[in-house]
């Protein structure tokens, strides 16, 4: 058969027709069986003085019309291997047959297959097809992107972090056109990549691009989970200047946590449950519970952290845990993590087991491990009551935010 198809297409492409392209896609279209159109396409490729390009892009235009679904999956799989690894004159009608076998494969949801093949689309190879740099771009975005989200779909999650960060540098160019559809299903699939992989600061530093009310409130839970360090101070400040992100989370315990983390105040365990618990119930990710205790809980002890090195010059592992009512082990190791990357200034006593705040915020008093264990210890005692004390002001401003005001009045 292999052949007689060559001899076919040769016999087509040496005679005198006026209409090469029609009478070979009439032996394509005409063919009972997937095998002998294989042949056909084979033969095709190898004759230079035909069309090659328009007659199987017009092939593969009617394969929908001709076959059945099954015959398509097996046809457009063929013809992907064959033009493996592609040629100029097959990029086009690859595209086209890549692109239909991808949405066959995301309606049987069978993403992993619609993400392998969309990878093989070699995609900076079609700039020459498209009218436009503008055009091409949108494309290179759209397919990228689809990559991503199938890879989410079968939480290959780094794959889909390499696609989205690949046209990362490309999407500057179109929000200079306006805000479409198209970008905000890129930002969108970026953010829940992110999400995903805990990288709660990248997640936000998208949305806040968008500037859309829709996106207010989870822009705020991303930045309260977000690391701290300068970039999320930064980040905090953006959110404060917008007229819209706090009043849109005004009627949620959004605010009171956020206002705390941007005036560097503690947080308390009754606030931590109840934000927890608001985490929990609007999560539209499907994460964990335990994945989003885990995210919270590390960003509310490194507010707390911070909170405390501004006001103390120390305090010890078992009351700062007794603040959000957490695990002295995990405390004890966000704590070294934060120091060791230079996010806090301080030091810990393993031995009494206390943090030692040394930076430039906290009291002049002597820096370093308490000497006197008697000081230390009324120390720590004072510094627990103080922490008593800010927790009681916070409740009674809670049921009366003119108390505090009138209490330095007077």
């Amino acid at each position: 058969m292999s052949s007689q198809a060559t001899l076919k297409i040769a016999a087509i492409a040496n005679g005198d027709s006026n209409d090469k392209e029609g009478e070979i896609l009439k032996l394509l279209n005409e063919s009972n069986d997937n095998e002998t159109i294989i042949y056909y396409i084979n033969s095709l490729v190898k004759q230079q003085t035909l069309p090659i390009k328009g007659i199987l892009v017009k092939f593969v235009e009617n394969i929908k019309q001709k076959h059945t679904e099954a015959e398509q999956v097996q046809l457009y799989e063929e013809i992907v291997k064959i033009f493996t690894p592609p040629t100029a004159v097959v990029y086009l009608p690859l595209m086209k047959t890549i692109l239909n076998l991808t949405q066959i494969y995301e309606s049987k949801f069978q993403y992993d297959k619609a993400a392998e093949v969309l990878k093989s689309l070699q995609v900076d190879h079609l700039a020459q097809e498209f009218d436009s740099i503008l055009q091409f771009q949108k494309f290179e975005v759209e397919i990228n992107t689809r990559i991503a989200k199938n890879s989410l779909k079968v939480n290959d999650f780094e794959s889909a972090e390499a696609y989205v960060s690949r046209i990362a540098p490309i999407l500057p160019n179109l929000e200079s056109n306006g805000i479409d559809d198209l970008l905000i299903d890129t930002y969108k699939t970026s953010v829940e990549t992110m999400v995903k992989l805990g990288k709660w600061f990248e997640a936000a530093s998208k949305l806040i691009v968008l500037d859309n009310e829709q996106f207010d409130i989870p822009l705020v839970k991303y930045t309260i989970l977000s690391q701290h360090d300068p970039l999320k101070t930064r980040l905090i400040n953006k959110l404060v200047e917008s007229p819209h992100i706090l009043p849109n989370i005004e009627h949620t315990p959004l605010l009171n946590i956020f206002q705390k983390i941007y005036s560097q105040k503690l947080i308390y365990h009754n606030e931590y449950i109840e934000l927890l618990s608001y985490f929990l119930d609007t999560d539209d990710h499907s994460l964990s519970s335990d994945y989003i205790t885990q995210a919270l809980s590390k960003a509310l002890v490194e507010n707390n952290l911070i909170a405390s090195s501004k006001i103390y010059n120390n305090t010890s592992i078992q009351g700062f845990t007794a603040i959000l009512q957490l695990d002295e082990s995990f405390v004890e190791e966000l704590t070294a993590d934060m120091i060791r990357e230079e996010r806090l200034d301080a030091l810990i006593d393993d031995i009494s087991k206390v943090i030692e705040f040394t930076g430039s915020n906290t009291s002049t008093q002597t820096k370093g491990v308490t000497t006197d264990p008697v000081l230390g210890q009324w120390h720590n005692h004072i510094v627990e009551s103080c922490m008593v004390l800010d927790k009681i002001v916070d409740q009674i401003s809670a049921q009366d935010p003119t108390f505090t005001d009138s209490f330095l009045l007077a």
